[in-house]
């Protein structure tokens, strides 16, 4: 059973919000802290596909960096290079275009 507070009426700077209201503004308050703390989950897990596109990045350095070791002549190793550099765009503007902007956290 709810218990009523003396209320200060002389006091104008004291404000009464009723049970009610006090209970509806502590739920918008808890359903903008969850709505927040969802979106912060939301931004770790695009994060993390950060971090694994950045392994399969250098992997993929890796990689061309062996095949050009191996190279017997300066053509093949032009020609190699030429290779990564179109891979490696590619592989950034999927990245990129996967990406949506931090912006619409705030």
């Amino acid at each position: 059973m709810r218990q009523r507070v003396p209320q200060q009426r002389d006091d104008p700077s004291v404000l009464s919000l009723s049970f009610d209201k006090q209970v509806l503004h502590l739920r918008l308050l808890e359903r903008h802290f969850w709505r927040t703390v969802a979106n912060a989950a939301e931004f770790a897990l695009e994060q993390a596909d950060g971090e694994a596109a950045a392994l399969r990045y250098g992997s993929m350095v890796d990689m061309y960096q062996k095949r050009i070791a191996a190279a017997a002549t300066a053509v093949e190793r032009s020609k190699i290079q030429a290779e990564f550099c179109a891979h490696s765009v590619a592989f950034a503007r999927q990245q990129f275009d996967k990406k949506e902007p931090v912006s619409r956290l705030c």
